[in-house]
Formats: structure tokens, sequence, C-alpha cells
């Protein structure tokens, strides 16, 4: 390959976007903006209990039905039913939550756009335009608690609710992988230099440096004591 063509094809290359990414990505935006901090309390509360119904549960852990008609219900053990009962529980819960949303769809028409349906929440008015660059054309789209609450449904069908993640930061991201824990490298790191493994590749390196430092001044290397926990 020509020397630099690598460099150019990188800048060139279009970004990966990943399944769930496009679906998160205005109600992340929503969600790390600074205003109106009662409903972002709203919406993560919903998001939580939504997050603990989504954890993965298998089939057997819940009580089957019976096959006998003279013993109809459901059958199971004591563990069973008591998972039945806690997911029951988390579902009235949400849906509790969710009989105090009135959502009406709002359809609009923009020059160059074939039309776009967005939610209003009837107690929510304080609406945020985010804006976004699609096409090389700059739009905003008007998003509120009800399009955030109806994203997050979305996402919850979709099964990809647990990849939306609140970093240490204080940031909400979309996560990647399962292990991306962090929104960016700069968060990554700062958590990482809290770290005994951290401390001790960093007294490492400024042992060996000094004693670099040593050998060009043309004096004998001391190691410093260094008091240990």
């Amino acid at each position: 390959m020509i020397r630099g063509t690598s460099k150019v094809l990188r800048i060139n290359k279009k970004k990966r976007i990943y399944p769930g990414e496009d679906q998160s990505y205005l109600l992340i935006r929503w969600l790390n903006h600074p205003h109106n901090c009662q409903a972002k309390l709203r919406v993560a509360s919903r998001l939580e209990v939504c997050k603990k119904l989504s954890d993965e549960v298998l089939p057997d852990d819940f009580p089957a039905a019976s096959l006998n008609p003279r013993r109809p219900g459901l059958i199971g053990s004591k563990s069973q039913f008591a998972n039945f009962r806690r997911v029951s529980g988390l579902v009235n819960k949400l849906n509790k939550a969710l009989a105090n949303f009135r959502l009406r769809p709002h359809f609009e028409k923009k020059a160059g756009l074939a039309g776009r349906v967005s939610w209003f929440h009837a107690t929510n008015k304080n609406r945020l335009n985010i804006g976004i660059l699609a096409g090389g054309n700059y739009d905003e789209i008007p998003f509120d608690e009800g399009d955030a609450i109806w994203s997050l449904l979305r996402l919850f069908e979709e099964g990809r609710l647990h990849r939306l993640r609140k970093c240490a930061c204080g940031k909400w991201f979309y996560g990647r992988f399962s292990h991306q824990a962090f929104c960016a490298n700069p968060c990554q790191q700062r958590d990482f230099r809290k770290t005994d493994e951290f401390r001790r590749k960093r007294r490492k390196y400024m042992r060996e440096y000094r004693m670099v430092l040593a050998k060009l001044a043309g004096r004998k290397f001391k190691a410093r004591s260094v008091a240990r926990p």
C-alpha cells in the first residue's frame, strides 16, 4: 500500500453503527443534556425497573401450566413460584408508573423529508431540540419525556436495554460491547489509575526512569524506600 494511503482510508471509512445504537442516540443525548432534571429522574427510575425485567430468566425458572385437566393451574417448585411473583411485581410496578403517561402522536413535514412522527407527553411541554447532522444536512429533532419513554420501551422490546449504561462520570452511553463500562477512554484511564496494578506499574516505571537519569548524570542510583500498607 502506498505510504499515507492507509491513513486516508481510515479517515474516509464510514463509522460502524451497532444494532440499537440509532434507537438510543436521541435518548442518550436527552439524558445527558442539563435540563429538566425531574423528567430525567422519572425516566431513569423506569429504566431501572425495565433493566430488572430484561435480566436473563430461563423458562425453567417459572412455573408451567398443568396438563392434567383435573388439576388446572400452574405447577412448579417454590423457587419458580418465587421468581414468578417477583417478575409479576416488577411488571405491575412498571405498568403503574407508565399509567401516568399520556402520549399522542404528532406528524410534521419538512422540506426534503418524507415526514416525521414524534410523541407528545401530555404533562410535559418543555421539549428539547436536538441538533443532528444527517447526510451532510443539519436538522433539529424535538425530543421530550414522551419520546424518551417510547425509545426506552423500544430498546426493551428489542432486548438491547442492557446496552444503555451510565458511566462513572455521570454520562449515559450505549455499550457496544458487553464488557464496556465507560463512555470514553479518559474515563477508563481515570478509573484504572486508582487500581493497585497501575500504582505498581507506575512505581516500577519511575524507578527505572530515575536509574536512567542517575546513569546519565554519572552518579550512583539509590532506590527510595516506600512505605507500603
